[in-house]
């Protein structure tokens, strides 16, 4: 039911921004893997995480390595 509400999802991606540019971010983790993509249409940047240690959380080192990219752009 769509009741005019933004939500921050869409099959299976979430919408978010960085910097206020739109991003399209999935993650996902099973059995000790985990993996995280972050796209940026605009920008045709994809960065993508994987990690097969339940140590390493890839949420905020790809996040943070989209951003890096997008200021790179711009110098």
């Amino acid at each position: 039911m769509n009741n005019d509400d933004e939500i921050e999802y869409g099959y299976g991606w979430h919408l978010k921004n960085i910097s206020g540019i739109p991003t399209l971010e999935h993650d996902g983790n099973i059995f000790g893997f985990k993996s995280m993509a972050v796209y940026i249409p605009s920008e045709h940047i994809n960065v993508l995480g994987f990690s097969n240690c339940d140590c390493n959380f890839t949420t905020q080192l790809v996040k943070d390595m989209a951003k890096l990219a997008l200021e790179n752009l711009k110098k």
